[in-house]
């Protein structure tokens, strides 16, 4: 780790056009809650983006003197992976790419676009693990619903299965212990529903550290954790107009604190099939989980 890069906490998104008002807001989030003596840079993981969004983030970062900001072209990584799922796009894929672009650093810190910061950020990354791979969270709102895939995964225990969401990658490690052609061969050989996280699931089995559960709490579970420290809008997102999320009005605060907030509210009253296909299937698991974890429950 270079001595420019030392005293900087790297934070890592990944978007395209259609996600990044939202990344916007994320990244608000992170900003307002984040200690203001630590410097932090954000970097963008993309292909091609708007300039105009560029231009507006920029805007929106300027006042928080201790954030920067840079984008980095990842095409050549990914230009013969084709998604197979139609609800991910080739983004989500990018944070594999991490611990192989940022060797400056010793630890990186990964979010998804569809998170918010209730907390100073900086406290997720501090105390981390030298030993482990990565820094995660487990995944409850899937642990009830994936026993059998877990196995065809190859996992020897489901309850371990986490989130990749948020993550800290210890950089070194992970890049001296698993090559990236690795991870893109296992991507090919499997039909994974949900690729980056499933893959990095089977590559980082016991080898993470995992972080109390309310620096990961899904939307759908917010009321079980009265102060979470993430919220992480997994599949009922706040900008999607035809049904209330929980912890929504958390999104539209942080929101209107940005120069996306016209474009985010144009956005969520555009309805599409595509739309509603998720929200069933939102439906569908939602349910699934709830009979299976009464299952388990009533087994015990």
């Amino acid at each position: 780790m270079s001595n420019t890069t030392k005293n900087i906490i790297p934070i890592v998104f990944a978007t395209d056009d259609n996600y990044f008002p939202y990344m916007a807001v994320s990244i608000q989030s992170v900003m307002e809650n984040a200690d203001t003596e630590q410097s932090f840079k954000i970097y963008v993981l993309c292909q091609i983006l708007s300039e105009e969004y560029k231009q507006l983030l920029q805007k929106q970062i300027e006042p928080y003197k201790n954030f920067s900001i840079e984008y980095v072209d990842v095409s050549k990584y990914f230009e013969d992976i084709a998604v197979r799922n139609l609800r991910y796009t080739i983004n989500s894929l990018f944070r594999l790419a991490i611990p192989y672009l940022f060797t400056e650093y010793k630890y990186v810190l990964w979010l998804d676009v569809d998170t918010l910061c209730l907390t100073n950020i900086a406290d997720f990354w501090f105390n981390t693990d030298e030993k482990c791979l990565l820094k995660c969270v487990r995944d409850i709102g899937i642990l009830a619903v994936i026993p059998k895939h877990a196995q065809k995964m190859g996992l020897s225990n489901y309850q371990n299965y986490f989130s990749a969401g948020i993550l800290v990658f210890n950089v070194e490690l992970f890049k001296n212990s698993i090559e990236f052609k690795d991870i893109i061969q296992l991507e090919r050989q499997k039909n994974l529903p949900f690729a980056d996280q499933e893959l990095l699931n089977i590559v980082c089995e016991n080898k993470v550290q995992y972080a109390p559960m309310d620096w990961n709490v899904m939307c759908g579970k917010c009321s079980v954790y009265k102060n979470p420290k993430i919220i992480h809008y997994v599949w009922d997102k706040p900008w999607k107009s035809f049904y209330k999320t929980k912890r929504g009005n958390f999104f539209w605060k942080y929101a209107k604190n940005t120069p996306f907030y016209d474009i985010v509210v144009s956005k969520s009253k555009k309805k599409s099939l595509k739309d509603v296909v998720t929200l069933m299937k939102y439906w569908v698991v939602t349910l699934s989980a709830k009979i299976k974890a009464k299952k388990i429950s009533h087994n015990k």
